[in-house]
């Protein structure tokens, strides 16, 4: 089922609107789902960024201003337009410079100019923060499976992978060849590009295989909220856990028994540039 889910997944995005992106030129600085401060990404981040336009035709539902004087409503978004669109998506359009074109707007066409980027959020000047929310099922999407694709040929790396017992004890693999029988956490730095940037950004799909069964999968495709936290794909997978060791990503938990393992953790980007790196391990 597990493998189904994906397919499932874009399938319905498919049919949605498509979105237009809101910045030219579109490139990210940030991905959905990947490490934002001490939380995760709902969206897309784009740095020094002219103008912002509307990603396609709606309503506006509401706007928040920056809140300097203590007064009005707290946004760490600073000055932020919420739009409303027909099949229940809404795009936010956070640290805008300014409101005012939207003064007296009820309804704007698709990339309607918004103004440039502000300085009223917490995060870099001059950044735009863009979300997309479900407002029937009440999840956070991936812009990128509304948007038009970006040009992409490469694939996500995998480096620095490591498996912790229960007890603590840290293994580098490829290092290290020889385990113990019995549950591990396994870490990896998990990164991905796009053509023309520097960045380090979220890719879209790990996999864990453990003697060609899957294991753990964590899909970058939507946010889900429990008891207050935002997770991706499955509860475990919170920003707290997810990012808790410094430059690694969480792959999740898989148990090893005696005799030879093979052990193979694949990376995909949305474009479907994919990467695996494989271990064989004598578990004792």
């Amino acid at each position: 089922m597990r493998r189904i889910l994906p397919a499932v997944l874009t399938l319905a995005c498919a049919a949605l609107q498509s979105l237009e992106w809101p910045v030219s030129p579109a490139m990210p600085s940030t991905l959905f789902g990947g490490r934002d401060g001490q939380t995760l990404s709902r969206g897309l981040v784009f740095s020094a960024t002219d103008t912002v336009r509307t990603a396609g035709p709606g309503t506006v539902l509401i706007t928040l201003r920056e809140n300097r004087n203590l007064t009005g409503f707290p946004t760490t978004l600073g000055n932020t337009a919420v739009v409303a669109h027909e099949e229940g998506l809404t795009t936010v359009y956070g640290n805008l410079a300014s409101l005012d074109r939207l003064e007296g707007t009820d309804a704007v066409e698709g990339q309607m100019p918004l103004g440039p980027a502000g300085t009223g959020a917490w995060g870099t000047e001059g950044e735009v923060r863009f979300q997309v929310l479900d407002r029937d099922k009440k999840t956070v999407l991936n812009p990128l499976l509304l948007l038009t694709p970006l040009r992409d040929t490469k694939a996500p790396r995998i480096r620095e992978v490591s498996a912790v017992s229960e007890g603590g004890q840290n293994y580098a693999l490829g290092t290290s060849k020889y385990l113990k029988q019995g549950r591990y956490r396994l870490y990896a730095d998990v990164s991905d590009s796009l053509d023309g940037s520097q960045a380090d950004l979220a890719p879209f799909r790990i996999t864990v295989l453990v003697n060609g069964k899957e294991q753990s999968v964590i899909a970058f495709e939507l946010l889900k909220e429990d008891g207050g936290a935002l997770y991706l794909s499955q509860r475990e997978f919170t920003a707290g856990e997810l990012y808790r060791v410094s430059g690694k990503t969480l792959l999740g938990e898989v148990s090893f028994v005696r005799g030879q393992t093979d052990l193979v953790i694949a990376a995909r980007d949305i474009a479907g540039n994919e990467r695996s790196a494989q271990f064989s391990l004598i578990i004792e």
